[in-house]
């Protein structure tokens, strides 16, 4: 396996702060979006799980991996050259950003990806995202101890700074402290210079993960997908198999560095029931009303996040 070295950005992330910040109840009723009154069919099909239509949070939660790519090379470069004029060797192939794995919402939709893979992941730019070990959060927007792989204390200095000198980054809206770094250590440099308000990035995207997660959740208990369920099951028993949902399936436990032949077959089972009994379009449409009604209360949310992540490729691009 193949470890990458990823930035920690959880301590500081108060989502109820930054929910209140917006004038937001977190525990708030979201806007009335009902059933009726939302067309699914006029959504856009997803170009991340075949066979499903697109989530308006898509773009933040699993973002465009190129673009990821384009982000976390300009800042290696960046905190290459200061480590060296520091004194230290530090490759541009190291990666220092955050990097968003594709979120399986519905476990496996593609006949074709489950012949191959089964319920894995399939391995990409030579990283399984199923095994990633990601470091343990310190509270802070800068690489841990735990990613910086046993490197000198001189070197953890001269990248993070210390954090007797680390400072504060606030949510523009609301206030609340979103993370703590040294805006005088290569890290920090490079962060300020190539993504001046990646602070209000982060902001955005811890309230996008938090939607989405509950949004998911709250399709679980919809009418809608609770049908859509039971058809998919009914389905799945007459090609001999007992669950469920698609969860008992995805989620049972998988034996052995490769899917076995008892494992393919399940889910190539369970993605041709998802596509017959019309599971894919049912739930996926369902989480995008919730996600669109959960984002009424934030107006022009996706597009801050946008015009940021923009300003932040634009940055790279120029630098790269």
């Amino acid at each position: 396996m193949i470890k990458r070295r990823q930035l920690a950005i959880g301590g500081a992330l108060a989502i109820a702060s930054l929910l209140a910040g917006c004038g937001v109840d977190s525990g708030a009723k979201e806007d009335d979006l009902s059933s009726e009154s939302f067309d699914p069919t006029q959504l856009l099909p997803s170009t991340l799980f075949p066979g499903t239509y697109a989530l308006p949070l898509d773009g933040i939660v699993a973002p465009a991996t190129e673009d990821d790519h384009v982000r976390e090379r300009a800042i290696a470069q960046h905190v290459a050259k200061c480590m060296a004029e520091e004194g230290f060797e530090f490759s541009s192939n190291n990666t220092y950003t955050q990097t968003a794995t594709k979120s399986y919402y519905y476990g496996i939709t593609s006949v074709q990806e489950a012949a191959v893979y089964g319920y894995r992941r399939p391995v990409e730019l030579g990283v399984d995202n199923r095994d990633d070990e990601t470091p343990e959060e310190d509270g802070s927007g800068v690489p841990s101890e735990e990613a910086m792989n046993g490197d000198s204390e001189e070197f953890v200095l001269a990248l993070n700074g210390d954090q007797d000198d680390w400072v504060q980054v606030k949510d523009e809206t609301s206030g609340a402290v979103v993370a703590n770094y040294d805006p005088n250590a290569c890290w920090g440099k490079a962060m300020d210079e190539l993504q001046p308000k990646w602070g209000q990035r982060y902001a955005l995207e811890s309230i996008a993960y938090q939607i989405a997660g509950d949004t998911y959740l709250e399709s679980l208990n919809s009418q809608v997908v609770i049908d859509g369920f039971a058809a998919w099951s009914t389905c799945m028993d007459t090609k001999g198999f007992d669950f469920a949902n698609p969860d008992a399936a995805y989620l049972s436990v998988w034996v052995g560095e490769v899917p076995g032949q008892e494992e393919i077959k399940t889910a190539v089972a369970d993605a041709e029931c998802k596509e017959s009994t019309g599971l894919n379009k049912i739930w996926s449409g369902e989480i995008a009303r919730l996600q669109t009604a959960a984002l009424n209360k934030y107006p022009g949310f996706v597009e801050q996040w946008n015009e940021i992540l923009q300003a932040d490729l634009d940055a790279a691009r120029a630098a790269n």
